[in-house]
């Protein structure tokens, strides 16, 4: 069995650039891109491409062959290029970094938007990918592997509210969920109540999934939209910590939570809103109340299902990195 790339009659050096150099793993890959696939070749696993017989062939499990004048039966492509899978990675092994036999590139769906975040940064520095909004004296930082958000007691009631919003929008259908913990949002001094939200922002309205204590409402979860999803006044709840969860399919709108403990989702309501890009927002929301008011969130995840493989949207497999 000869080394080699069946180049239809030309030497190597021939079938790359002139300027062939000794590089040969680049220049070989160079060449073999340019064509559909390479005549005559079959790819086997110890990290080189041969040229060789049927009978040879054949024995190599899950390999194409084509004789002299025709194409190997492309069997694995996933990225389109004209090259045999199995060339690519034995050509540049770092393209199936967890050695699977998959190239990490086809494992990932480019056309998601991925991201996680446990704010657990060592310097407490908040990621770029959020943007730090305020409107009355809110803290917000991460400290103790959590992202904290609190507001003294004492200051003038009114609409006040602490949050990190994505700097960049969601498209498409999405699923967002976020733990909460160490809540304390009881209300005692004013109307209507403190809030814990993870908040979508659609071109014509925002949805608020909610973990609240309100007048005539008490500590509850529920939806909102400009008013009340039902069911109303929400579903009770003493949780001081659970999970929120908000999921968009098409134009529907699903708001979830989990309580400690709890091995399913909870549907707390459904709604529809328009299939356009939304703003999110994770929250601690004083209204109408002087409450000292705080809350630590974690866990964050956009898609965490269909981006298990890659959840910080960087291209690279977490296992990898």
């Amino acid at each position: 069995m000869s080394t080699g790339i069946n180049t239809g009659g030309r030497s190597l050096n021939d079938a790359v650039s002139p300027e062939f150099d000794g590089h040969y793993v680049d220049d070989v890959r160079a060449y073999i891109r340019g064509v559909s696939s390479p005549t005559g070749a079959c790819c086997v696993a110890d990290n080189t491409c041969f040229s060789t017989d049927a009978a040879d062939c054949f024995q190599l499990p899950g390999r194409s062959f084509g004789g002299a004048g025709t194409e190997c039966t492309p069997f694995d492509d996933c990225d389109s290029n004209g090259v045999l899978d199995v060339c690519d990675i034995a050509f540049d092994p770092g393209e199936d970094c967890d050695g699977n036999g998959l190239i990490d590139f086809c494992e990932i769906d480019a056309n998601l938007q991925c991201y996680s975040d446990e704010f657990d940064d060592a310097d407490g520095t908040i990621d770029p990918e959020w943007l730090v909004e305020t409107t009355g004296p809110f803290i917000v930082e991460e400290a103790a592997g959590g992202l904290q958000i609190s507001r003294p007691s004492g200051l003038p009631d009114g609409f006040q509210v602490g949050q990190l919003r994505l700097a960049e929008d969601v498209i498409g259908d999405f699923d967002i969920q976020v733990d909460y913990r160490a809540a304390s949002i009881n209300r005692v001094n004013g109307v209507p109540g403190n809030q814990i939200q993870l908040n979508v922002f659609g071109l014509s309205q925002p949805w608020f999934v909610v973990r609240s204590d309100e007048v005539n409402a008490g500590d509850n979860y529920h939806m909102f939209n400009s008013d009340w999803i039902p069911p109303v006044p929400g579903i009770a709840t003493t949780d001081l910590a659970g999970t929120l969860r908000v999921v968009r399919q098409g134009n529907l709108l699903f708001g979830y939570y989990k309580s400690p403990g709890d091995l399913d989702w909870n549907l707390i309501a459904t709604d529809s809103l328009e299939n356009t890009p939304v703003s999110i927002t994770i929250a601690l929301q004083s209204n109408g109340t002087t409450d000292a008011i705080s809350v630590e969130f974690d866990n964050f995840k956009l898609n965490p299902s269909e981006c298990a493989l890659d959840m910080n949207g960087n291209g690279i497999l977490d296992a990898c990195e």
